[in-house]
């Protein structure tokens, strides 16, 4: 296919990709959409007549009786995996744009770039290491997952929103999740849309039917992973959401004026410990705010401490509540989960780990700060909290558990998530404030998101959230009820203990950091066999 041609149709197909996400959901466009990116990463084309045989080869024009072809070379594989890329990301992540239509053109130019990477990775290893040709489906899906598993990491602790394993808790790849973790579960994903590439265009009827039985078999076990039966839960604690929902009048970059947002969750608390009471129901063991539904700090603000404490001491239980605590340095602060007693108040935190770069700190400060003026706009630098993800508290009655926290951001990012159940985690929660996207698809993609942690630690999720989807998943993804967003909202969930850890907590990260090490070894061996060739060439003579 001509670039002319090649370059919009990558385009579209990323978008097209991006599709597989909440709150579209289309999980087969997703498929489909990087199967045609393989198509055109292979270098497969109409067949070209001339005298001698159809060739259909990667790499730079082959010499013969017949015609000359043009194969696909690292550097357009690298412009159509970045095209390709402005596609995807642009669908995937464009809720940016609610805090600036600017930062959303920069973050899915600098992201598509890793678009690029896979393309590069892919068509490279193609033309230099030719035995693997073969393989091109396996390759494609290789760098498609090494560059997923650079962006969460590369720059500044990475950006992984838009991985394909946020696409699957609806389709039967999703069953893989407690087996394989979401690492190895994107790999399936890109694997199956390049194995649906090779089934289109197999030279041989024998190679199409092997992908058409892998494609299958790769399905139906998934499926069938799906009934794979849960131990019987260890116990139950019952837990109260509050939604205390923010001030409309303050705009989407907003939460209100100071101590607003306390006081209206301390008011939607008091609406459902009354309705709670008023219509029997037994009281919760504990009590579950968002974060940041305190905007002050409690250890300096005597107003917002008065506030919480009047909560706590109403409800007669433990409240997990989210705060802005200032330090540990001067012009610092952090995202914290306070762990608050009735009569006593805080007595155990968490702070948040994964922080979003240029949303709450800025990398390299002294220099974006004087050349970039808009990030000064950030405030007090965010500080990355330390430890395990977990709480070990006592409820109301003096019964011991043992709490996994995730705070928003967070959830993207496996080593954070998996350090609650690594570190014996029996009731897992998610704290998050989404204001600031409100109308966006960005709440519905990380309720997705939540629900594949869910299936893939075969855990419980109590999420609450400021002014979005709040509710609660089981441990199979499925979603037991959610909130309205934008409203306030109260609900009171009798969760299911669970303890230790799934295969895919254990082995996901060795899996995906293994996909990504191999192909780094392919570029490697590629990198080896062109200087090779080049030592090899001979040397004319004058």
């Amino acid at each position: 296919m001509r670039l002319i041609a090649a370059l919009p149709l990558a385009l579209a197909l990323g978008a097209f990709t991006g599709l597989g996400f909440a709150p579209v959901g289309w999980w087969w466009a997703t498929i489909i959409g990087f199967g045609g990116l393989a198509l055109l990463l292979r270098g497969i084309g109409p067949r070209q007549r001339g005298s001698g045989p159809r060739q259909r080869g990667i790499g730079p024009r082959q010499r013969g009786s017949g015609p000359r072809q043009r194969g696909i070379g690292p550097r357009r594989g690298l412009a159509l995996g970045y095209l390709f890329g402005l596609g995807y990301f642009g669908i995937t992540v464009w809720w940016v744009g609610n805090m600036g239509w600017y930062l959303a053109l920069a973050l899915v130019a600098f992201l598509a770039l890793w678009g690029g990477l896979a393309g590069w990775v892919t068509t490279w290893v193609l033309k230099h290491v030719p035995r693997l040709a073969n393989l091109w489906p396996l390759v494609t899906a290789m760098a498609w997952t090494s560059s997923e598993w650079c962006s969460a990491r590369v720059p500044f602790g990475g950006f992984c929103w838009s991985r394909f394993a946020y696409t699957v808790p609806d389709q039967p790849l999703g069953g893989w999740l407690p087996v394989i973790g979401a690492g190895g579960v994107s790999f399936l994903v890109a694997l199956t849309g390049a194995l649906l590439a090779a089934l289109a265009v197999g030279p041989t009827l024998r190679r199409r039917l092997a992908s058409a039985l892998v494609i299958a078999a790769l399905m139906v076990t998934g499926g069938l992973l799906r009934l794979w039966p849960l131990p019987g839960p260890a116990g139950t604690v019952r837990v109260g959401v509050v939604q205390g929902n923010t001030d409309p009048s303050a705009g989407p970059l907003s939460i209100g004026a100071a101590r607003t947002i306390t006081a209206m969750h301390l008011g939607e608390t008091t609406s459902a410990l009354a309705t709670w009471r008023v219509e029997g129901q037994a009281a919760p063991d504990m009590i579950l705010w968002p974060e940041n539904s305190s905007d002050m700090d409690p250890s300096q603000d005597a107003i917002t401490d008065a506030l919480i404490t009047q909560a706590s001491n109403l409800a007669g239980v433990p409240m997990l509540v989210g705060v802005i605590s200032l330090g540990p340095g001067p012009g610092e602060r952090q995202t914290t989960a306070l762990w608050w007693e009735p009569d006593i108040g805080p007595v155990a935190r968490l702070d948040k780990h994964n922080l979003a770069p240029f949303g709450e700190f800025v990398p390299l400060y002294g220099f974006f700060t004087k050349f970039v003026p808009m990030t000064r706009q950030v405030g007090l630098q965010s500080v990355p909290g330390t430890g395990p993800r977990v709480l070990h508290v006592s409820l109301a009655d003096g019964t011991p558990l043992t709490l996994g926290n995730v705070i928003c951001y967070e959830l993207a990012y496996d080593s954070t998530v998996y350090s609650t159940v690594d570190n014996g985690a029996q009731l897992i929660t998610v704290q998050s404030s989404n204001e600031s996207m409100s109308g966006t698809t960005q709440p519905a993609q990380q309720f997705a998101m939540t629900r594949v942690r869910a299936m893939e630690m075969r855990r419980e999720i109590v999420v609450a959230t400021t002014q979005s989807l709040s509710g609660l998943i089981d441990a199979h993804g499925r979603v037991l009820d959610v909130t309205t967003e934008g409203q306030p909202a109260f609900r009171l969930y009798d969760v299911d203990l669970g303890s230790g850890r799934t295969p895919g907590v254990v082995i996901g990260p060795w899996f995906e950091g293994g996909i990504a090490a191999a192909a780094a070894l392919m570029v490697l061996a590629g990198a080896v066999a062109a200087v090779r060739k080049r030592l090899a060439k001979p040397e004319k003579v004058e």
